[in-house]
């Protein structure tokens, strides 16, 4: 298949699941067989207010969400990971049914919106391997309901804001692959669903507070274990990490 999303898809406004999903595909020879569906989504998809799951994922369709995008306030799956989506997600923040957001593996860039705390059903949110750059935003920790959290592999920056340890439904984070900074927040230690957490390819610094060691279910925790003083990382010599009960240990 290779197609666009014609802005006359807003006359199914009766829909209520749109898959048009893995059609970008790749022949024995490596060459691309088939681009799927390309281009971007027409603002007219506003118009589809029975849309409860929308995946469009593994395609190759472009552009930036379109705000209509919050107009979907019966939507509760949206899976556009594996495309080539770029600019802000801040339109998803008012499709506030959302369960289950999966953006990884795009180009979405730009500051991850303060708005993304509205979203008090979601159950999975995937933001991983995008160009977010900016702190992760306080209010993200108001997802009470979410499971899964993924924000690895991006360009985030600060600290882990404390807000995280009111995630009480959380079982796994990933966190890896950025350049977050300060300490490990104590109150990530409150989050008792905790399974696994992926910390690995950041600049924490300190101890991993033993509150997070001792969580019950946590089976899974991998980081850079052990980083002494570097003055290449930062101006003084202060820069330290360590991880003792890190089940994985990454290299530096």
């Amino acid at each position: 298949m290779n197609s666009t999303i014609g802005t006359d898809i807003g006359n199914l406004n009766q829909l209520t699941e749109l898959h048009l999903n893995d059609n970008y595909n790749k022949g024995g020879n490596g060459e691309v067989s088939s681009y799927g569906i390309y281009g971007s989504i027409p603002e007219s998809i506003g118009s589809l207010t029975l849309l409860k799951e929308l995946r469009l994922d593994n395609n190759y369709v472009e552009g930036t969400l379109p705000p209509a995008i919050g107009d979907l306030q019966s939507l509760e799956i949206l899976r556009l990971e594996s495309n080539n989506f770029h600019g802000s997600i801040k339109p998803i923040a008012n499709a506030k049914n959302l369960r289950y957001v999966h953006l990884w593996s795009n180009y979405f860039s730009g500051a991850i919106s303060n708005g993304i705390g509205q979203l008090s059903q979601v159950i999975e949110l995937f933001l991983d391997d995008n160009e977010f750059t900016g702190s992760i935003p306080s209010e993200m920790g108001l997802l009470s309901n979410a499971k899964y959290i993924s924000l690895g592999m991006n360009q985030l920056e600060g600290m882990i804001p404390s807000t995280f340890g009111m995630l009480s439904s959380l079982e796994r984070l990933d966190l890896q692959g950025n350049r977050l900074t300060g300490e490990i927040p104590v109150e990530i230690g409150n989050i008792q669903s905790l399974e696994k957490v992926r910390l690995e390819g950041n600049q924490f610094f300190g101890d991993i507070p033993q509150q997070v060691c001792s969580l019950e279910n946590l089976n899974s925790l991998s980081g850079d274990c052990e980083i002494a003083a570097d003055a290449s990382i930062t101006d003084d010599n202060t820069y330290w990490w360590s991880c003792s009960c890190c089940t994985t240990c990454e290299e530096q």
